[in-house]
């Protein structure tokens, strides 16, 4: 009896476990999206402005691109520089 009543407490600290660690993804995902969708769309934009334009107006937009990459992902800064 003892044994069963000590397993049932288990099993619950397990599916606590599963939910809190399942909540914590979901989140997780969200802020992923939340954050990684604006800045796609900025790349793109900029990419778009690189496309449309020649001489100086290029060189500028290269250059807002490259500090556009430093300021939102620092480890890939260093990769491009």
């Amino acid at each position: 009896m003892n044994d069963e009543v000590q397993y049932m407490e288990r099993s619950g600290d397990y599916t606590m476990f599963a939910v809190v660690i399942i909540v914590f993804l979901v989140v997780f995902c969200i802020y992923l999206v939340k954050t990684i969708i604006p800045f796609m769309d900025r790349c793109r934009y900029i990419k778009m402005e690189m496309n449309r334009s020649e001489g100086g107006e290029y060189l500028y937009w290269k250059k807002k691109l490259k500090r556009h990459y430093i300021r939102n992902i620092p480890f890939v800064g260093k990769l491009i520089l």
